[in-house]
């Protein structure tokens, strides 16, 4: 008898009646309800059908040239409301959202939530100017690897907003960190020429940055000054450039004075730089040559480890060009 009593005082007629349906599916009635405080009207046809009461009609999306389809379910609640139950296909996407709403006896309407996580009130005959109610999205869940390719993402589209903390491990991303490393035990003796003592390589998955970091021992050959310029370079060997990170091996003691020696450098690489054979990677290495006296170096261990983002302050200033320390 409530949803009788909701139906006649909208209709003025015995609209829902529970106690006594009727076998056959018989019309009830053709209302309009508003989804405040969004602008969107629904419309519904409803049908008695025994005990059931079905939902017909449409949303129409604020006016638009189309609407969207509708489809539902009325019920007495317990707490002498009556449940609405409506599932809105939109248009045009397709896409579905499920309405629900308690709808009150004494003011023919009540709240309603949706399956987007939007509210508001359900008023009935309402007309207010508002906005649209927000369009539904795909769930993650429906959505296989691969399918949305990176193109069809705008800058900044996804933002640490609409992902929760520990959403994304670093498991299911492409340009998780990495590392790859090599260690040569073999003695080599520096030239005036450029040349690589050890090296390592690398296939990036994006564009980024690598530390290359360095550790070895080197030998004076000489009781005089003994020195050699170093370098950790990305790519081809190349000679030392003084206006970059780089490093002295010298000394002016006694012959044969075994020494130990570490560095490191950051670089920006891209997976554009890639060989496009995959069995071959990025170029990192140890370049040094000789600018007096004798040095041989051994036991070296070099290794290369990719990193996709920076976060250093925006903005950075060069430093100041590094004067090479007297022969």
């Amino acid at each position: 008898m409530r949803i009788r009593s909701l139906l006649s005082a909208v209709t003025g007629a015995t609209l829902f009646a529970l106690s006594s349906a009727p076998a056959e599916a018989q019309s009830i009635g053709t209302l309009t309800w508003q989804l405040q405080p969004y602008c969107n009207r629904v419309t519904l046809t409803i049908t008695q059908n025994g005990g059931i009461y079905t939902l017909d009609g449409f949303d129409d999306q604020c006016g638009a040239a189309q609407r969207a389809p509708l489809v539902g379910i009325a019920t007495p609640n317990p707490d002498g409301s009556i449940g609405f139950g409506l599932n809105i296909v939109t248009v045009p996407s397709g896409l579905s959202v499920h309405v629900e709403s308690r709808v009150s006896l004494g003011t023919l309407g009540g709240p309603w939530t949706d399956s987007a996580g939007n509210s508001g009130t359900l008023v009935f005959n309402g007309a207010a100017a508002g906005a649209a109610r927000p369009a539904p999205t795909v769930p993650g869940t429906v959505l296989a690897v691969g399918t949305i390719p990176g193109a069809a993402l705008a800058n900044n589209a996804v933002g640490t907003s609409q992902i929760a903390n520990g959403a994304v491990s670093s498991l299911k991303t492409s340009n998780e960190p990495g590392v790859t490393y090599n260690f040569v035990n073999a003695t080599a003796t520096v030239t005036s020429s450029p040349a690589s003592f050890a090296n390592t390589t690398m296939r990036v998955p994006a564009d980024g940055y690598v530390k290359i970091e360095v550790t070895g021992q080197w030998n004076n050959g000489t009781a005089g000054n003994d020195t050699a310029f170093c370098q950790l370079q990305k790519g081809a060997v190349a000679a030392v450039d003084l206006a970059a990170p780089w490093f002295a091996l010298r000394d002016r003691g006694a012959a044969d004075d075994y020494t130990t020696f570490s560095a490191h450098r950051v670089l920006p690489v891209a997976s554009a730089d890639n060989p496009l054979s995959n069995n071959q990677g990025q170029q990192f290495r140890l370049v040094c040559d000789l600018t007096a006296g004798a040095v041989s170096l051994y036991d070296i261990h070099i290794s290369a480890t990719y990193y996709a983002t920076s976060y250093a302050p925006i903005g950075f200033s060069l430093p100041p060009f590094d004067t090479p320390p007297q022969q």
